[in-house]
């Protein structure tokens, strides 16, 4: 519970800071530096934690299967995600050509 919280304050902050520094004109470089020193504060104040005191005497087979199911799952989520949000932008871009609208990538002017 206690990493979390430090991951939220660390993504907070680092956004926060990203923000000031662009407000006060400050070059790219340096405001990711800064954001990066924070992500490096965050991490080695996660590795500075305690170990977990309680014993864990689950089976090795069993934490496998979890992880293995797990990420099992990850993947369908997220490809159902991307074939689902790809089908739909497949048919917006459809839908604009049937109405005579020029497409998104036609709209963007060349730099």
């Amino acid at each position: 519970m206690l990493a979390a919280r430090i991951g939220v304050i660390a993504v907070t902050l680092a956004w926060r800071v990203h923000g000031w520094l662009k407000q006060h004109g400050r070059s790219a470089p340096q405001r990711q530096l800064a954001v990066m020193g924070i992500v490096l504060a965050a991490l080695v104040s996660l590795f500075a934690l305690p170990d977990n005191p309680d014993p864990v005497t689950a089976p090795a087979l069993l934490v496998w299967d979890f992880r293995a199911l797990s990420a099992a799952s990850m993947g369908l989520l997220w490809g159902g995600l991307a074939v689902g949000f790809g089908l739909l932008g497949m048919r917006a871009a459809r839908d604009r050509t049937e109405a005579g609208l020029p497409s998104a990538s036609s709209a963007v002017p060349a730099t």
